[in-house]
């Protein structure tokens, strides 16, 4: 069934009323679809009454919940903007998203704090949500009218980019992955990674929904345990799952170890960064009957550009044919590479408020990534690198210049160069180099300060994981930070 707008995933889904939509796994809670259907109803008759509109601009926080889930769509049925937010950030960031993505309403889908942001009133309590409204609410907001989700791109705390995207471009990529892995109405996916960034809230909630699938949700709040994720895959007959390249190597170490099987699982989609080959190789010995999906997708394409199919999968070391209707391109190649550019009803509606941001990236109807890639004489896509800075740790998306910021405001610091290194556990690995102010402290006990500090500033995949420190960083002829200097590279290696 074809959908036009994000709410008929709740409101106009023909799946028997009575098939589980919803399994939260702490407390074993089974929501069916009529029932899901029942909360977003009744939560979005609470927002009416609250005079929350369309068009006005609506954050939901909190991590993998069924109270999240019911949030988004209710917001979605009253044709407001939803801005899905980890709790992460708005702790460290609150007040800053509501002035960059102007936003009226706070939907708390976890326990609210008041320390989140002064501006925050408490109006009503409902199912476990805490709605809060903003004071001075911003009467006009400049999304086009087809808008429905505002997204921060991963990782970028002080000068983010706000993706739009509208109900078609989400439905598109939802469709586009279900399709490309073979999803069926039969779907029983665990998510694992967090709703509020694209790859969970598009390639598995909304792509689980359309198809009239089962949503189960994998305990959150602590780290990710291999023996806990095997239980729950043996007990709710999970036949799908998507994971990061830190969580498939935690996997992958214990195949090796124990033998078990994992019969209902049918396929893990992998994607957000470097995953060693190795890795993939050892999943694939040990859990023969699994495919390993390795993908390719950015926010701003909502997320899936392309992804190695099922029938593919065995020795696959690309991240596979584009998904239908996608056209991608290699430009300014260089060395058989170049610049991945992406076009298709998939691509974002342009940056929020940034019209020259979106310019620098849109052309002529393609997206420009900004990363480096080619395809092979099978047409698959392989991604090699970055054309910037970016770091992916954890998944997750890391700006060096904003955690350069956070060690340069300690005292101890008179300057920073952080960059990633390459990592099996991690994707890629934040390491930093400082220059100290004080050249008579120790190196140990300086690690151990500054990693405190930028543990209380920045989320845990911008946290350095290893801090050197050096008599100087090298500096290009106007004064620029040499991001390459082989002093880094030797002091890597010794």
């Amino acid at each position: 069934m074809k959908f036009s707008h994000l709410r008929d995933l709740v409101e106009c889904n023909n799946t028997p009323s009575n098939k589980a939509a919803v399994i939260e796994v702490n407390g074993r809670c089974v929501y069916t679809y009529a029932e899901l259907k029942s909360l977003v109803n009744d939560l979005k008759t609470e927002l009416y009454n609250l005079n929350v509109k369309e068009r006005m601009h609506v954050a939901v926080v909190g991590g993998n919940s069924l109270q999240f889930i019911v949030a988004y769509f209710a917001i979605q049925s009253i044709d407001a903007v939803c801005i899905p937010m980890s709790g992460s950030e708005a702790k460290f960031d609150m007040d800053r998203i509501i002035d960059t993505c102007q936003i009226s309403y706070v939907l708390f889908c976890d326990d609210y704090n008041e320390e989140h942001s002064l501006r925050l009133s408490v109006v009503r309590r409902k199912f476990g949500i805490t709605l809060c409204r903003v004071s001075l609410e911003f009467d006009t907001t400049n999304c086009p009218k087809d808008v429905a989700l505002l997204l921060r791109t991963s990782g970028s705390i002080l000068n983010p980019k706000i993706v739009m995207h509208s109900h078609s471009s989400l439905l598109f990529s939802a469709n586009s992955h279900a399709e490309s892995v073979g999803y069926t109405k039969e779907e029983r996916t665990l998510v694992v990674l967090p709703l509020c960034y694209v790859f969970a809230h598009t390639s598995q909630m909304l792509a689980t929904l359309s198809v009239g699938g089962t949503i189960i949700l994998f305990p959150s709040g602590n780290m990710f345990n291999v023996n806990s994720f095997k239980d729950v895959v043996q007990e709710f007959r999970i036949t799908s799952t998507a994971l990061m390249a830190t969580y498939l190597r935690m996997l992958a170490t214990t195949a090796e170890r124990s033998l078990f099987k994992l019969e209902s699982l049918q396929h893990i989609c992998f994607a957000g960064g470097p995953t060693p080959q190795s890795i993939v190789s050892s999943l694939s010995r040990n859990l023969k009957n699994v495919k390993l999906l390795r993908a390719y997708g950015l926010t701003e394409a909502g997320p899936r550009v392309s992804v190695v199919r099922p029938a593919n999968s065995e020795y696959n070391v690309s991240s596979g044919h584009p998904v239908e209707g996608i056209e991608v391109q290699i430009t300014n190649v260089a060395d058989g590479v170049g610049e991945i550019i992406v076009k298709g009803p998939n691509i974002m509606r342009g940056y929020y408020n940034d019209v020259d941001a979106t310019n620098l990236v849109i052309k002529d109807e393609f997206l420009h990534t900004g990363d480096l890639g080619f395809l092979d004489n099978n047409g698959e896509l392989h991604v090699v690198g970055r054309i910037k800075n970016m770091v992916i740790s954890m998944g997750m998306k890391v700006f060096p210049e904003e955690v350069e910021d956070i060690l340069n405001s300690h005292y101890l610091v008179k300057e920073s160069l952080v960059k990633g290194v390459s990592n099996e556990v991690f994707g890629e690995m934040v390491i930093a180099f400082i220059v100290l102010e004080e050249k008579e402290a120790e190196e140990e006990e300086v690690e151990k300060i500054l990693v405190g500090h930028c543990k209380g500033r920045l989320p845990t995949h911008s946290v350095p994981r290893k801090i050197y420190v050096v008599e100087k960083l090298e500096k290009t002829i106007n004064g620029k930070l040499k991001r390459t200097s082989a002093a880094h590279t030797n002091i890597l290696s010794s």
